[in-house]
């Protein structure tokens, strides 16, 4: 375009902190490779357990699985939705739901540059798994106890507002637990995917401008029915929509085992059922214990992580693995989002 392009400079960045844990690159094919995943944002725990607490750590990988940058969480809290910000800071959590069982008394997210400057911390009373920042700037957050579970926004101008009530919809007794793992949000009809895996596992779409559950999906009464039966999901966790429409999600294989898979289906409104379109991962014997996540990418490469067990994989439409990287143990990984350049994060 004219514009001069100034000399190539090299430079090497720091040594990397200790107790980071470092990925292993199993696969990388880089002509299959979804082109705008340079690189991807995540979180993970040191220590192993699965579900637990323990210094967890927010990174960066490119294609190579090599760390470029790397933030130590607070204490042994959880940090496990990490995500780029509408602005380019990184917006992070500090869940002391599950380390201090205080039922999320002192939870909090910081939006924070990359170098480390922290813009504004949010309190999020309640706060033990998801949050999202809207296109204008809120944050939706769950916000939980021991039997059930609201949705809350926080206003750019600190202002909150309660905006559903799970035990209004679900009607929990004592005893039952009402929290959500994974958020979604779909502009073109302003709702909001929910998904639960507690109550037997269930996801909700909810109009935000009515407060309405527009459709559910799962093991609780009055939810579609799953074609073939067999294909259900079980303990979902990362659900979203894909441009198509269909609906994707990281389960359990089935009800009785522990194998992670990706599972999709086609929403048919008029006879309310889901049936089974496409899934990944049934036989390979990953365990995804707790947590994960599914996302369909531009190209149409779908990229899976299975949680406690923590590995990354992308598939394409063709069922081949082109990326694949991993840890040692049963660490907890969190939310991932790819990411073209990191240019937008310069602070």
């Amino acid at each position: 375009d004219g514009e001069e392009v100034g000399a190539i400079l090299e430079a090497q960045t720091g040594a990397l902190p200790g107790g980071l844990p470092l990925p292993t690159l199993r696969t990388h094919d880089p002509d299959q490779v979804e082109p705008t995943g340079t690189y991807l944002l995540s979180s993970i725990n040191s220590s192993n357990g699965g579900w637990t607490s323990g210094q967890y750590w927010m990174f960066i990988l490119d294609r190579e699985a090599r760390v470029l940058w790397a933030y130590p969480g607070e204490g042994d809290n959880y940090t496990i939705y990490v995500q780029p910000s509408k602005d380019g800071d990184i917006l992070w959590d500090v869940s002391t739901f599950w380390s201090n069982m205080d039922e999320g008394a002192g939870s909090r997210i910081h939006r924070m540059k990359i170098d480390g400057t922290i813009e504004q911390t949010l309190p999020a009373p309640g706060m033990h798994h998801c949050f999202l920042e809207m296109p204008d700037g809120a944050i939706l957050y769950g916000a939980a106890d021991w039997s059930t579970e609201v949705l809350r926004r926080i206003e750019t101008d600190g202002s909150r507002s309660t905006l559903w009530d799970c035990e209004d919809f679900l009607h929990v007794s004592a005893g039952d637990w009402c929290h959500t793992n994974s958020f979604y949000y779909r502009e073109s009809t302003n709702s909001l995917l929910m998904s639960f895996p507690t109550e037997d596992s269930f996801v909700v779409d909810l109009d935000l401008n009515s407060g309405e559950v527009l459709n559910w999906w799962g093991h609780i009464d009055g939810a579609w029915d799953f074609d073939p039966p067999s294909s259900a999901f079980w303990y979902q966790h990362g659900v979203s929509y894909t441009d198509e429409g269909t609906l994707l999600v990281s389960s359990h294989t089935s009800g009785s085992t522990d194998e992670g898979m990706v599972k999709e289906y086609i929403l048919d409104e008029d006879a309310r059922v889901l049936h089974y379109l496409w899934g990944f991962g049934e036989g390979d014997g990953i365990d995804a214990d707790n947590a994960g996540e599914a996302h369909r990418l531009p190209s149409g490469n779908t990229l899976h992580n299975t949680g406690t067990t923590p590995r990354i994989r992308e598939i394409t439409a063709d069922d081949e693995v082109v990326w694949d990287v991993s840890w040692e143990g049963s660490k907890l990984m969190g939310r991932m989002t790819f990411l073209e350049d990191l240019y937008t994060l310069a602070p």
